[in-house]
């Protein structure tokens, strides 16, 4: 079944829906389906919008912006600060809120990284930023489109949805190319001074008194 195929069932499933437990149900096959990669983030984004906006409908109230975004599971998320992760998911395609002036096509490389059992971290990276992706690849030693396996350096954020769910987001990448990492290599190391009590030709046989 193509991404096409499955897009189209869930909105007939969405329209077909008559109570809050089924778009419960829905909502969260929804997710489960991106996370296996059958929809692409875009696409369960604005599945998961439909299917609010109808639960909004079934229950009669206003507040559909604020429920929360269902899990696949209860997977800790990833801790802010420096993390090694994974690259297991790799393409290239648009993300419409990625769309700027200039990036008006919305394309991007879109990444997904893992550490251990931790949930997924998405990353769509606009292929306007040629500089961050450049800097990448040079750190992995290939290409994105062969990145799959491979451990990259990133600095993780915490970030709180309009829903109130708190969510682990890539703040910035830490290659080699990085101005963070271009600072700390240039940055002048200390001299140390020697020890005022220190003697200026020791040998073996000096005794201090």
């Amino acid at each position: 079944m193509t991404t096409t195929e499955t897009y189209n069932r869930a909105r007939a499933a969405i329209a077909a829906a008559t109570t809050a437990d089924a778009i419960d149900g829905i909502r969260k096959r929804i997710a489960a389906t991106v996370e296996a990669w059958k929809l692409t983030d875009d696409e369960g984004g604005r599945l998961d919008q439909l299917a609010v906006r109808r639960l909004a409908e079934l229950t009669g109230t206003t507040t559909a912006d604020t429920v929360a975004a269902p899990a696949t599971n209860d997977r800790e998320i990833v801790p802010e600060g420096e993390q090694a992760m994974q690259i297991v998911r790799y393409d290239r395609g648009i993300v419409s809120w990625k769309v700027t002036e200039k990036n008006p096509s919305g394309e991007c490389h879109r990444i997904r990284l893992q550490q251990g059992d931790r949930a997924f971290v998405f990353e769509d990276i606009p292929t306007t930023l040629a500089r961050i992706v450049k800097g990448i690849e040079a750190d992995i030693g290939v290409s994105l489109a062969s990145s799959v396996g491979r451990e990259v350096r990133v600095e993780i954020k915490h970030i709180t949805t309009r829903a109130g769910e708190t969510r682990a987001v890539v703040g910035r990448w830490l290659t080699s190319t990085s101005p963070a990492a271009k600072a700390a290599a240039t940055k002048p190391t200390a001299s140390v001074k020697p020890s005022r009590n220190a003697v200026d030709h020791p040998t073996d046989d000096d005794v201090s008194f």
